[in-house]
């Protein structure tokens, strides 16, 4: 037992020691802050990352608007939000109450499994809004926390397996995470073309309401560990991907090393980002996934039974018998 022990602390030493080189080299030769307008990398990337990160960024939606003025493809892109199955995307509530610019909500789109948010590919999913649900308690688009969460029922399911990441277990203050966005890089600044990691750690909900002067209960509070990081402007509703420390970092590594197309843990979806400071880099509010995890789920029952009534001759017939896990 002591030799499998002093085995298994090599091992994790070594894996670690991979990671903090892999690191270096992929920050010092790959810059993920290339903007369109620059052409030149930025000096303080708010975004993050990109290593290994197709693995969340594939449960990562991106919230667009539709008019005649977009010149790319995802310019027009004001929020993100997470894939919980083949038909269902939750975002912040406040995403969709309000809209940005004076548009009917019939405008709004979901971009999934997207490389590139300016350039569509054959892997692209672009999705029209069937139907948008806020929280029966968000108060008003000024709300943010405890019940700012949403649902969008795509208008067709996608045809891919997605795994139902909404979690059973409560989170846990000093929780590793990830978090995912397409925000601007640096305040007032750009938005990737690419979507950008952030290593986020939870810390205590009361830290946040004295941030920010709020009065959240189950809302979770989130600051990444490392300085001038996190998420900005056009990142609300970017999920939060939590995993444990040793097992997220263990599989973070084996992906980078590997880079082969097996399925890892991806952790679940513990929160979506409700608020943040606009020097993007303070402590972050997000909404508590699992706490709602009930509300999504009956709700996700609901409207399908609703829409699959309402549309059963104009909607697409797999409506009928969408799986709520697949």
């Amino acid at each position: 037992m002591e030799n499998f022990l002093k085995g298994f602390v090599h091992i994790l030493l070594t894996f670690m020691a991979i990671n903090f080189a892999l690191t270096d080299y992929l920050n010092t030769n790959f810059p993920d802050n290339y903007t369109i307008e620059s052409k030149q990398p930025a000096r303080k990337v708010f975004g993050g990352y990109r290593k290994g990160g197709e693995i969340w960024g594939t449960y990562t939606a991106l919230l667009v608007l539709t008019t005649g003025r977009a010149k790319y493809f995802g310019a027009l892109n004001f929020c993100c939000g997470a894939l919980v199955n083949v038909q269902t995307v939750i975002t912040a509530g406040h995403c969709v109450d309000h809209l940005p610019i004076d548009l009917p909500k019939s405008s709004l789109r979901v971009i999934i499994n997207a490389e590139r948010r300016l350039r569509r590919t054959n892997k692209t999913l672009y999705k029209k809004v069937l139907k948008a649900v806020t929280h029966r308690q968000y108060a008003n688009k000024w709300e943010r926390g405890d019940n700012d969460i949403a649902l969008l029922i795509l208008y067709s399911p996608i045809k891919k397996r997605v795994d139902y990441l909404i979690p059973l277990n409560p989170p846990k203050n000093n929780m590793d995470c990830v978090a995912t966005g397409w925000g601007q890089v640096f305040p007032d600044g750009p938005s990737p073309d690419r979507i950008l990691f952030v290593d986020m750690r939870l810390t205590a909900t009361t830290i946040c309401n004295i941030v920010y002067g709020a009065n959240n209960k189950h809302a979770l509070c989130a600051k990444s560990p490392q300085s001038a990081k996190g998420l900005c402007k056009g990142d609300s509703g970017a999920p939060l991907f939590c995993n444990g420390n040793i097992l997220l970092l263990f599989f973070q590594v084996l992906h980078l090393v590997r880079q082969s197309k097996a399925r890892f843990p991806l952790g679940k979806i513990h929160g979506l980002l409700s608020e943040g400071a606009s020097s993007c880099d303070d402590h972050e509010i997000y909404v508590n996934v699992y706490r709602h995890a009930n509300w999504i789920k009956k709700n996700m029952q609901k409207i399908r039974r609703r829409a699959a009534k309402a549309c059963q001759h104009a909607c697409a017939p797999m409506l009928l018998f969408l799986p709520m896990f697949v």
